[in-house]
């Protein structure tokens, strides 16, 4: 359990909540109660800061806290379900490591959470895109891991802990390939994100190698400022496969580089007359666990959101430590390819199994 789960039972934000438990001013009463009465009932307790003298190692630790900030992105399960379980894991490593996780959105107007700027932190995990000049320059003072993948090129600071969008994109193409399909495509979702170009670029560079031929589907003039924080983004995955079935030669195998769109372009391959995993072989990303309720079941890529939690805080503890101004480090985590379970062969009563010569062997159930 983690403050993410305590903020879906109790029906806040995971930021009030954060600050509910670590006792930050500006919360009324009753949302105190609501947080209280989750937390009971899904049985979950803060991970507790240690008193007392620290071993030689975590000298550097003055407060025992910890902020991850969230720059126009957010962590909510239907919302953001890698973001989500990519917290759970944070606090789940910080809290072995006697360390307090409280979680703040800097929005357009640039105020952080006061802990951080009156210093009440000893160090920072960041995600979403990079902020103003003016709010970089407050947080760079202190020791910084970015989680998840860049939005952009520049503005960025400190190490990152983001997934190997590269062999995303190559597994997705190989299992595909690996199915015997010699014609593939891609749904370009979030064109602006550069994670997503460097899946994309992987998975038709694993095409080539293969002489298979690729096609990526895109919709001109993407608003990906809107499309942040709209899951299921209806109008563009019709969009989208509004144009893979309009291709003269349409390709037999689907990756969807984003998993919380797979439910809706089922609905909408559906709606268009193709059956996925028959007329068409679809492979998702993110290990969703939406996903598992699609019918057929599907090949997913997972970004293992548990190593990405648990290596961003082994590389902020790291940086407390020791600081280097003057390098940054970007650990990227492999994913690994979840096919789907194989299904059970029906088991047929022995009322109705018939020998060769036609006798039907008697039931003694």
């Amino acid at each position: 359990m983690s403050i993410v789960d305590v903020a879906k039972l109790a029906g806040l934000s995971h930021t009030t909540v954060s600050r509910v438990i670590n006792h930050q001013p500006g919360v009324s009463a009753s949302t105190v109660k609501k947080v209280q009465q989750a937390m009971r009932q899904l049985g979950y307790t803060p991970p507790a800061r240690r008193r007392g003298p620290q071993p030689r190692h975590r000298r550097n630790i003055r407060t025992g806290n910890i902020a991850l900030l969230m720059f126009g992105t957010d962590a909510a399960p239907m919302i953001a379900p890698v973001a989500a379980a990519v917290t759970h894991y944070l606090e789940e490593h910080l809290g072995r490591h006697d360390l307090n996780l409280s979680i703040g959105q800097v929005k357009s107007d640039g105020r952080i959470p006061s802990a951080v700027a009156n210093g009440r932190v000893d160090g920072l995990i960041l995600h979403g895109r990079p902020p103003s000049p003016e709010v970089a320059a407050k947080l760079m003072r202190f020791p910084s891991v970015w989680i998840m993948s860049p939005r952009s090129r520049t503005g960025y600071w400190g190490d990152r802990v983001c997934p190997d969008n590269s062999a995303i994109g190559r597994i997705a193409a190989e299992y595909l390939i690996g199915r015997g399909h010699d014609r593939i495509s891609m749904l370009e979702i979030e064109t602006a994100h550069l994670g997503f170009r460097e899946r994309a670029m992987a998975f038709c560079e694993t095409a080539e190698e293969h002489n298979v031929s690729t096609e990526l589907i895109t919709v001109p003039d993407q608003d990906d400022s809107q499309a942040q924080g709209s899951p299921m983004r209806p109008a563009m995955i019709n969009a989208l496969i509004d144009r893979f079935v309009a291709l003269e030669d349409r390709p037999s195998g689907l990756f969807v580089p984003l998993g919380q769109a797979t439910l809706a372009v089922y609905e909408a391959l559906r709606m268009r007359g193709i059956e996925p995993g028959g007329q068409v072989t679809v492979v998702a990303c993110d290990n969703d666990p939406t996903l598992a309720g699609l019918n057929p079941r599907l090949a997913t890529v997972d970004v293992r959101p548990d190593r990405i939690g648990q290596l961003a805080v082994e590389q902020l503890l790291l940086r407390m430590d020791k600081a280097s101004p003057h390098a940054r480090t970007q650990v990227l985590v492999e994913p690994s390819l979840v096919t789907p379970p194989v299904p059970e062969e029906p088991r047929i009563p022995a009322s109705e199994i018939t020998t060769s010569n036609g006798v039907r062997t008697p039931s003694f159930a």
